[in-house]
Formats: C-alpha cells, sequence, structure tokens
C-alpha cells in the first residue's frame, strides 16, 4: 500500500475514531498536499527507510523551513505511521524513531492589566459592531474559550442567564465555561441590541444575518490594534491566553499553596496534549475512574487513588491508562503515617517527605479521560478527567515508617514518561525507588488528617500542641473550587 492510498483513510479514521477538531484536520490536508504526498506519496508503506526520512528532512534545510514547520511536518508524518502500524496493521517504519526538532520554550504573550484597559476602551460601544466586538473580548477574557468555541455558541444559555454553559471544545472533547458578572453583563448589552431570531450568540450585521464566521473577524482586531496604542499585537488567541491564565488563577486559588490535598479533590497534572503534543497543565480528580463508568455512582468503592507499579501491566484497570494516558502530578512533597506500636489499634504518627534540596519533583500517575467515544450518558461524570498516583517500594528512608512509596521521576526521565508515541513498549523501568539520599523526612502535624486543615502549619509538629495549651484549635477550610 503506496502513502497516496492510506491518507484518505488517515483522515477519516482523525475525524471519526479520534474526534479530531476541524482545525487539526486541515493542518493534517496542509501537510500530506504541501509537503508529504508530493515527495513521499509513491512510495510503499512497508519499504519506507531511514534513508527515505533522511532525504524529507534535508529538504527542509535546503528550503529553509523554519522549526515550527519542520516538526509540524513531522509529528504529522510521525502520527499516520503509528495509524498505519496499529489500524492498518501494516509493518513499516517504526515512528518513535523520526526525531523532532527542539522548538526551545514558546514565547507567549499575555497582555497585562493596563493593556486590556486600553484595549477595551478602544472598543466602541456605541455601534452595533463595536458592542459585539466588546461582549466577545469579555467573554474571551472571562472564560479562556477559542474563537471557534465562542461563535459556535447559542444565544439561549445567555436568554436564561446561566453560570455555566457545557461546549464541545477541541477535539470534540465536551467541557464547560464559567461566565462571571461582568462577561454576561456585556453580552447581555450586546443581545438587548438585537431585533432578529436568529439563534446565534454571535452574528453579522444586514438584514438577514448569519452566525459570525472567523473570517470576518480579523479585520476588527486588525483596526483594534492601533487604536488600543499598546505597541502589541491583539488577536483572540492572545486574549484567551491571558482569559485562560485568569482561570487558572481563581481555580488554584492564584496559585496559593496547598499542603494537604486529598482523593477526589481536582489537582493539576501536567501531560502531553493529543493533538499538538504539547505538554499542558489541566485539572483532574484525584482517584480513577475508568472511561466505561457510566457514573460515579458506579465506582463509589472503586476508585482506587494509588497503583502498585507491579501490576500496571498486568491489571485490567492499569494496563490501558499506563500504556496511552501517562501524566505527572508536580508536588513539593507528601505526607505518610507511621504506626508507632504494634497492638490492633496502634498510635499513629505523620511524616512530610520532601527533597532535601527543596525542589519541586513529580509523580508518575496514569490518567484516564471520559470523551464523546465512551459510554458516558450522566452530565455530571461527562468528561471527567482522572489520576491515580504510582507507588513503588520504599527505599531505605521511607522504610523506617512504611514499605511504600510514590514513585517519583527526575526532570532526565520525564519525556520518556509522557511520550505518548511509543504505546508498545511503556516505560515500566522508570518506576524504581527514589534515591534514599535525596530525600529527608520529619514529623508533621498530626491534623494532615481532616482535609479541612490546610495551611504552612501542618508542616509542624508542635502546632497543635501550642494550640491545646492555649485552648485554641483552629480549623482552616480549604477553597473549594471548579474545573475549566
Amino acid at each position: 500500500m503506496q502513502i497516496i492510498q492510506a491518507y484518505e483513510p488517515f483522515l477519516i479514521y482523525g475525524q471519526s475514531e479520534r474526534g479530531h477538531a476541524l482545525e487539526t484536520q486541515k493542518k493534517y490536508r496542509d501537510c500530506f498536499s504541501s509537503w508529504i504526498l508530493p515527495r513521499l506519496g509513491h512510495l510503499e508503506i512497508e519499504r519506507i527507510t531511514r534513508l527515505d526520512l533522511l532525504a524529507f528532512r534535508q529538504e527542509f534545510v535546503l528550503r529553509k523551513l523554519s522549526v515550527a514547520r519542520q516538526y509540524s511536518l513531522l509529528m504529522c508524518l510521525k502520527t499516520f505511521l503509528k495509524f498505519c502500524r496499529t489500524v492498518l496493521k501494516v509493518e513499516c517504519i517504526d515512528p518513535t524513531e523520526i526525531t523532532l526538532p527542539n522548538r526551545g520554550r514558546p514565547h507567549v504573550l499575555i497582555l497585562n492589566d493596563r493593556e486590556i484597559g486600553q484595549v477595551l476602551e478602544a472598543t466602541d460601544v456605541r455601534t452595533f459592531s463595536g458592542l459585539r466586538l466588546r461582549a466577545l473580548i469579555e467573554l474571551i477574557l472571562a472564560t479562556g474559550v477559542r474563537l471557534s468555541e465562542a461563535l459556535s455558541l447559542n444565544r439561549l444559555s445567555f436568554d436564561r442567564n446561566d453560570d455555566e454553559i457545557d461546549i464541545i471544545g477541541k477535539g470534540a472533547k465536551p467541557r464547560s465555561i464559567f461566565l462571571n458578572s461582568r462577561s454576561k453583563h456585556w453580552v447581555g448589552r450586546y443581545l438587548q441590541t438585537r431585533c432578529d431570531d436568529n439563534p446565534a450568540l454571535f452574528i453579522t450585521t444586514g438584514s438577514f444575518p448569519n452566525r459570525w464566521a472567523r473570517e470576518d473577524i480579523s479585520r476588527f482586531f486588525v483596526n483594534l490594534s492601533p487604536k488600543a496604542a499598546i505597541g502589541k499585537k491583539v488577536t483572540p488567541h492572545i486574549l484567551r491566553h491571558r482569559g485562560e491564565a485568569a482561570c487558572k488563577e481563581d481555580i488554584w486559588g492564584a496559585g496559593a499553596p496547598n499542603y494537604n490535598f486529598a482523593p477526589t479533590t481536582l489537582q493539576p497534572v501536567a501531560r502531553v496534549e493529543r493533538d499538538s503534543a504539547e505538554r499542558e497543565l489541566v485539572l483532574m480528580r484525584w482517584g480513577l475512574v475508568p472511561f466505561f463508568a457510566k457514573s460515579l455512582a458506579d465506582f463509589k468503592g472503586f476508585s482506587p487513588f494509588n497503583a502498585r507499579a507491579e501490576f500496571l501491566l498486568t491489571s485490567a484497570t492499569w494496563r490501558e491508562p499506563f500504556k496511552k494516558r501517562r501524566c505527572l502530578v508536580p508536588v513539593d512533597g507528601f505526607y505518610e503515617w507511621k504506626k508507632l506500636d504494634d497492638s490492633k489499634k496502634p498510635a499513629t504518627q505523620p511524616y512530610a517527605i520532601s527533597l532535601q534540596s527543596g525542589s519541586q519533583w513529580p509523580l508518575p500517575d496514569c490518567g484516564t479521560l471520559g470523551s464523546n467515544r465512551s459510554r458516558l450518558r450522566r452530565r455530571s461524570i461527562l468528561g471527567l478527567q482522572s489520576f491515580s498516583i504510582i507507588t513503588t517500594e520504599a527505599n531505605e528512608t521511607m522504610s523506617t515508617i512504611h514499605t511504600r512509596m510514590p514513585a517519583i521521576l527526575p526532570e532526565r526521565d520525564w519525556q520518556e514518561w509522557l511520550d505518548r508515541d511509543d504505546a508498545r513498549q511503556p516505560p515500566v523501568h522508570l518506576l524504581r525507588p527514589y534515591d534514599s539520599d535525596e530525600m529527608t523526612l520529619a514529623p508533621c502535624n498530626r491534623g494532615v488528617g481532616n482535609v479541612r486543615n490546610n495551611g504552612p502549619e501542618m508542616l509542624n509538629s508542635a502546632w497543635l500542641l501550642e494550640r491545646a495549651k492555649t485552648g485554641t484549635v483552629v480549623k482552616i477550610e480549604c477553597k473549594k473550587t471548579s474545573p475549566m
């Protein structure tokens, strides 16, 4: 089978089985039509060699392609070859042998408060077009939605004054967005000027308005940039970065430390985004809920928050997440309880364990994502993302208080752990007890046994004793947050 013959089935599979967004499909078509098919399309998939790939990459240099363009083309080719191996069952070169160019750290442009204020002041809300643009900007800033997601919204939810709206995001993934009073105010003002019956939230002008399209919007932002006079580009994508940052500050307590997070709570987790292969930080529920779950009630007694490394390849619960959905939980340390005697109800003492250097470490974990391809029906679980932390045998330091410990990965192993390409060879060799010499432990506050206690005093074993002497025991409530 030639590459050109497998090209269309690859796109169909991506759209129907993988749920690729329209923009992702466009990028794949562009990569194939402009580069892959003209140069490699005639080759038999089974006979593609490393020399063919080397010649392909040499043309990148001759044509002086940017690193970003090279990355896109090679990622597209890797995904295609993986499809050929796993779906079409064609024996071809291993896609993991294709190395990607180093793009360096991406520069993310985020506008500050003053610049955002100037952008908002530059929108002329005395006109319908200006008020519509202001409503769109306020919506993006409040929720961090993509432009395509904002334009797909209907006005019904805003007419009902809903605070939460369900949308279908990138890759056909369902999620919710949460509106603040400011965005609802400006969208409401914009809707009050309309006298049409078009269900779309954002529409064109004229006697017979249509849904506002991406192609219609660019000129409004081109004109907005010089009016704002901030010396930076103003685009929906740049505004979305600001909106995402605001959402994360609101959800994660503006970066406030969390000294006592517990199972069933939402926690920041690092993973590789499926379509772009970029690392991203998302909120997930601690306690794995299998992708086939119909409701959380079905797993009330079985939502494991730990997974033993020894069983990851043999257990039906862990095998699939371990192969395809690995992620990392960034933490500064963890707690463990030590039994102080051998009685039936022994006294216990909690310990705080961290690195001697004080650095942050990531705990490897298996995650699962409920998608539109799952048999999910209840809204309460639709799109839920969850994870479990992997444990190994205890090292010398930990063995003094417990037989197990979380698996911890040094930075040199992060890329291999997060790599989604090599699903046939999951990196079980990385799951080993961490170097005992680099760890430290100390008795800590017994208040960590109650998740409502959350503060730096949790690391101080003398805190409750002092409170007991003075007769004042303080309860510290965790801030409740909502998922993006």
